[in-house]
């Protein structure tokens, strides 16, 4: 009877660029997926483009918010982001009701003891709640000067990462060798 034997042959280092190659992809697949997945859930990333939040969050730090978030069921507490012309990011300090208990607005302040600005505003204004672990929001430092870059420079961003694209998917990539015999 015969028998069939594969032989592998592998080369014995990668090249420094092949490993960069290789770590560009692995990466461009993790933001497609973060992407896809956060937007299944209704999360979407905002910069913050002000002072008012320090320490908590810094200025030109991206957030997350949870815009499925039922807006008039917001807490004293919760930070959330909201439009009232500007996007702005402040904490709930005061939830105010009407006289049968619903929620007809809320007043909130950014976390910066050195600027005093309150806000009052319906719950229509909301975009979403900060997504949080443990009290304490997610952030990623300073990624919102990138993200504003992106924002203010859509064009030139695409023709960039076409060139990206063209250039990390079409480099040649490592391919193991085999052969098979029969015995």
């Amino acid at each position: 009877m015969k028998q069939m034997v594969y032989k592998k042959y592998f080369k014995e280092e990668e090249s420094l660029w092949h490993i960069v190659i290789r770590l560009i992809k692995y990466f461009v697949c993790l933001i497609i997926v973060v992407l896809c997945v956060s937007s299944l859930f209704g999360i979407k990333a905002y910069f913050v483009s002000g002072w008012s939040m320090q320490p908590t969050i810094d200025y030109m730090d991206l957030i997350f918010v949870n815009q499925s978030v039922d807006k008039t069921s917001l807490k004293k507490g919760d930070i959330v982001t909201f439009n009232y012309g500007v996007i702005n990011t402040h904490r709930i300090i005061k939830v105010n009701y009407d006289e049968n208990n619903n929620v007809v607005s809320y007043t909130t302040k950014g976390d910066n003891p050195n600027i005093t600005n309150e806000e009052t505003f319906e719950p229509s204004k909301i975009i979403g709640k900060v997504v949080t672990i443990f009290d304490a929001p997610i952030i990623l430092p300073h990624l919102g000067y990138i993200t504003n870059d992106i924002q203010q420079h859509k064009n030139l961003v695409i023709i960039y990462l076409a060139i990206i694209c063209l250039f990390v998917f079409l480099a040649p990539s490592f391919k193991r060798d085999g052969e098979y015999e029969v015995e």
